[in-house]
């Protein structure tokens, strides 16, 4: 189908197709999508608003084939995941916060758990940083190194997924 002669008249490429998109949902008297105003997979605005677009797009009812969108579900407060995971990767993070040092084992339980924080794109890096002691550019470092470490070790691979699966949000 030949789109270039009515896009032209709206504009060059992209900004084209929105403003040609918008002038469709005015004529159509059409509601703008909420997905059209997402950017990067996030959504601004208040808790009430995020509240209302959970309830409204993320019931749990209608995501029984979807898990990768449950995550955005739970609301498990930072605080509740940091008292129970350290008993899982059996380590301590108040030894973490205060020791200058960490042994090998150590990083590796606590960028675990900074990883896993950090995928979930709930937390911010200062949120997380301030629960595990370590600064904001610490934890976007900790985080890409520890996703190298499991591209490349299936040992890792393991004890993350089990992890990752008593751990959820």
């Amino acid at each position: 189908m030949k789109t270039d002669l009515i896009l032209s008249q709206f504009g060059p490429d992209s900004t084209g197709r929105k403003a040609y998109r918008e002038k469709v949902q005015q004529c159509g008297d059409e509601d703008k999508s909420v997905w059209e105003e997402v950017k990067n997979g996030m959504v601004f605005g208040s808790q009430a608003f995020i509240d209302r677009l959970k309830k409204k797009y993320l019931d749990p009812e209608h995501l029984a084939d979807a898990p990768d969108r449950q995550q955005f579900i739970g609301g498990r407060k930072l605080g509740e995941i940091i008292e129970t995971a350290p008993a899982h990767l059996k380590g301590d993070i108040q030894r973490w916060k205060s020791a200058r040092r960490i042994s090998k084992a150590d990083t590796l339980k606590r960028d675990m758990l900074v990883y896993h924080l950090w995928r979930s794109g709930r937390f911010s890096n200062s949120e997380i940083g301030n629960q595990i002691g370590l600064s904001i550019s610490s934890i976007s470092r900790r985080a890409g190194k520890f996703q190298a470490l499991l591209d490349r070790d299936k040992k890792v691979q393991i004890t993350y997924d089990k992890f990752k699966s008593i751990i959820k949000f």
